[in-house]
């Protein structure tokens, strides 16, 4: 994955679950984003019809993930404010 990205010409920002892991102790306050992806990751699994791709089109299943990001948005505003 790293080779792939380099050839490419990208910065990789991956680090390895471990590597993560210390810095989120050493370090006050610091949230590992992998956590935040696999926490959205988890959330969206919630929705069956995400889940399960029954839809064949991109656009419809575009159409299906947009307003479930927007509920995921706006129940999280409403927890913190």
């Amino acid at each position: 994955m790293r080779r792939l990205v380099d050839c490419w010409g990208y910065a990789a920002h991956i680090k390895s679950m471990g590597e993560e892991g210390r810095a989120w102790k050493r370090i006050p306050g610091y949230r590992a984003g992998r956590r935040l992806v696999e926490r959205t990751h988890l959330w969206l699994n919630r929705l069956r019809r995400l889940l399960i791709r029954w839809e064949t089109k991109a656009d419809n299943y575009a159409g299906m993930l947009y307003p479930a990001c927007a509920r995921m948005t706006f129940r999280a505003a409403a927890v913190l404010g």
